[in-house]
């Protein structure tokens, strides 16, 4: 998820860049660089805890629903043992709901991060602006120079409630 980040990052500060130079901000011919730790203020959404939280909870309650079916529909507990016959329609039913939770959980994955990134990249230009920064980059592509502004993204980052 965070190489996926990463290149929304390098994407977006090639665009930025691209439109700077186009738009001929280089008068004064310095460009003031700032990098975030991309990693760190992912890690310190509050979303991102609420949404582990989250998949975690839809995954206990699936296993006991499961677990409720499969009693329901063979008459089999974790004590007893199928017959070869009925273990293979287990297998299949449990592969099936398998298959269901998955995609369940990668939809709301994808929602849960989709709504991280757009928060960070608006605390980020946010951010940039007040400190008059005209790029901003991901720490990992930083070797030399820059202004780190990690610390002040993570604190808009943390404060975010909705």
């Amino acid at each position: 998820m965070t190489s996926k980040m990463r290149i929304l990052f390098v994407a977006l500060a090639a665009v930025v860049f691209v439109a700077t130079v186009s738009a001929g901000s280089f008068a004064s011919d310095k460009l003031s660089v700032g990098y975030i730790d991309i990693d760190q203020v992912v890690k310190a959404h509050p979303l991102l805890a609420k949404l582990n939280s989250e998949l975690l909870s839809m995954k206990t309650a699936r296993e006991k629903e499961i677990k409720k079916q499969i009693k329901a529909k063979y008459g089999v507990t974790e004590q007893s043992q199928p017959t070869p016959a009925v273990g293979a329609q287990i297998q299949k039913y449990i592969s099936g709901e398998n298959q269901k939770f998955s995609s369940e959980v990668e939809s709301k994955q994808a929602a849960g991060m989709n709504r991280i990134e757009k928060d960070i990249k608006d605390i980020t230009e946010t951010v940039a602006a007040a400190k008059k920064i005209d790029l901003v980059l991901d720490r990992a592509t930083v070797v030399y120079g820059g202004v780190d502004i990690t610390k002040d993204v993570i604190e808009k980052v943390k404060k975010i409630t909705k």
